[in-house]
């Protein structure tokens, strides 16, 4: 079920979120787990050997759709605390985060120098390290 689906239907003390961070759809990461939780026997691609996830891509992988996805995810919160894990390399802006996230209420970010994940070595030299961030949010 989608993230921003489920928020309406449930109340919780503690919300956590980690919702990609770049374009890379996660459904294609997960094919073999999908195949197995829903047993649908699901014709592959014959060339990639993947399920079909057109269906499943998620809103948070498009930079003109995550913003707003963010947003009514948020707004939509029913709980007392926000956890919401990013990072710097992210493509929602950090400033924009902050201004949902503070709509909520009080937000406390906290930052960890993290090694890059190391998958593109081709094209441009990526940075070698970047910020985790952390936020979270008391709910008001």
């Amino acid at each position: 079920m989608d993230a921003n689906e489920l928020v309406k239907k449930i109340k919780c003390d503690v919300l956590y979120i980690d919702p990609p961070y770049n374009n890379r759809q996660y459904a294609s990461n997960y094919h073999m787990w999908e195949t197995v939780a829903v047993w649908d026997k699901q014709l592959l691609d014959r060339k990639t050997g993947l399920r079909p996830y057109k269906d499943q891509r998620s809103l948070y992988c498009f930079k003109a759709k995550c913003v707003k996805a963010f947003d009514d995810l948020i707004q939509n919160a029913s709980c007392s605390h926000i956890l919401f894990s990013y990072n710097t390399e992210g493509i929602i802006p950090n400033e924009q985060i902050t201004r949902i996230l503070s709509k909520k209420g009080k937000v406390t970010q906290y930052e960890k120098d993290y090694r890059r994940f190391k998958s593109n070595s081709k094209g441009k030299k990526p940075r070698e390290s970047l910020k985790e961030l952390l936020y979270l949010v008391e709910v008001s």
